[in-house]
C-alpha cells in the first residue's frame, strides 16, 4: 500500500537532495520510498516552489542548481581513478 506524502516527508526529501544532489538511489531507501518516487515528487515539489512559504525553501531553485552527482568508481578509467587517488591524498 502506497502512502501518501507528508509535510515531513518533503522537508526530508528536500534536505536529502540539497546534501547529496541527484543521489537518488542513497535517498530512496533513507526516505523509504523508491528512486522514481522520490524523484517524481522532488519534480512536483519544484512545480509548485511559487505556492511554497518562506521557511520551507533555502532559495529560488532556478539559483541554487543541484551539483551533478559525484563520479562513479566503478565506471572510471585508470586515468580518473589515479586523478582522484591524487586529489584524496591532499585532503
Amino acid at each position: 500500500m502506497m502512502r501518501g506524502w507528508e509535510q515531513e516527508d518533503d522537508k526530508k526529501l528536500l534536505h536529502l537532495e540539497k546534501i547529496m544532489p541527484q543521489q537518488w538511489t542513497i535517498i530512496a531507501p533513507v526516505s523509504g520510498r523508491t528512486s522514481s518516487q522520490c524523484i517524481e515528487r522532488y519534480d512536483q515539489l519544484l512545480e509548485n516552489y511559487d505556492k511554497w512559504l518562506p521557511w520551507e525553501i533555502d532559495s529560488h531553485p532556478d539559483q541554487s542548481k543541484p551539483a551533478p552527482p559525484d563520479p562513479d568508481p566503478i565506471n572510471m578509467d585508470d586515468d580518473e581513478k589515479k586523478k582522484a587517488c591524487t586529489a584524496d591524498s591532499r585532503l
